[in-house]
């Protein structure tokens, strides 16, 4: 891949070293193809169910556009506001480090 290094370029470009992206959300699909819902509660039975390819995470650019563009066309979604999304196996591939924090509305 090209220009992954800058975060103003065009072209083919990845998610950035040392960014810190906002997760929106998540989906998660069973090996079976249908959608699931996962809780606390079921989440130790359910998570060998996870399909990590078909499964999704949302995120944000921080600087609200530059989405990964692995293909050198444009955002997958058609607008570049800094949100995409990633396959859950992706995910986990590109981001070693995740933290965490909770807002109260």
């Amino acid at each position: 891949m090209s220009n992954i290094t800058t975060d103003a370029s065009t072209g083919q470009r990845s998610v950035y070293a040392w960014d810190s992206y906002s997760v929106l959300g998540s989906g998660f699909v069973d090996t079976d193809g249908a959608a699931m819902t996962l809780t606390l509660a079921n989440l130790a039975t359910q998570a060998p169910r996870i399909d990590a390819g078909r499964s999704s995470v949302q995120l944000r650019n921080p600087h609200g556009g530059n989405e990964p563009d692995a293909q050198g066309t444009g955002p997958q979604d058609g607008s570049e506001d800094g949100r995409f999304s990633l396959s859950l196996e992706s995910y986990f591939r590109m981001f070693s480090v995740q933290q965490h924090g909770l807002v109260r509305t």
